[in-house]
């Protein structure tokens, strides 16, 4: 994924005024706009080769990561609230390799993608156990009729 994807999807996904949006961010879309800006600001500052990024709280942006951690640690996931926890984990990934420099926010934002992609490995192996549990089942439950004959012959050998 380029970095003009990556922003388009964050943009889409917190341009949004819907109530899932806000659902899913739980009033903390104020928090992720600002630190979008934040680090849009000082990506365009280093395409344009300044010197000196401009100031900035580096809390906002690792109170965004550290929400993200607790979203998909204690709740349910969504595709789609993955697909921007993911851009936005790479965003802020990148922006902290080339300004903040923390190797905690590093590590955050790649155990957020790790975690992104065992969850739907889990859930995909859920669902295939399913499948899998109810075709043993149904093999389980059928028994031809030569098994019935034999069941047959056997109890009368017994006798």
């Amino acid at each position: 994924m380029n970095k003009n994807e990556c922003v388009g999807n964050i943009q889409r996904f917190l341009s949004q005024e819907s109530f899932k949006v806000n659902s899913l961010l739980r009033g903390n879309s104020e928090g992720f706009r600002k630190a979008f800006s934040i680090i849009s600001r000082h990506i365009e500052e280093l395409n344009n080769e300044c010197e000196n990024i401009t100031n900035y709280d580096p809390s906002v942006i690792t109170q965004t990561i550290n929400y993200l951690k607790g979203i998909i640690i204690e709740d349910p996931i969504t595709q789609e609230f993955a697909d921007f926890a993911d851009n936005w984990c790479l965003f802020v990934f990148n922006w902290n390799n080339n300004v903040l420099k923390n190797d905690d926010l590093g590590k955050d934002t790649v155990f957020i993608q790790k975690a992104l992609k065992q969850h739907f490995t889990i859930i995909e192996t859920i669902d295939v156990m399913k499948r899998m549990n109810k075709k043993f089942k149904e093999i389980n439950n059928w028994n031809p009729p030569a098994f019935e004959v034999a069941k047959h012959y056997i109890n009368y050998l017994e006798e």
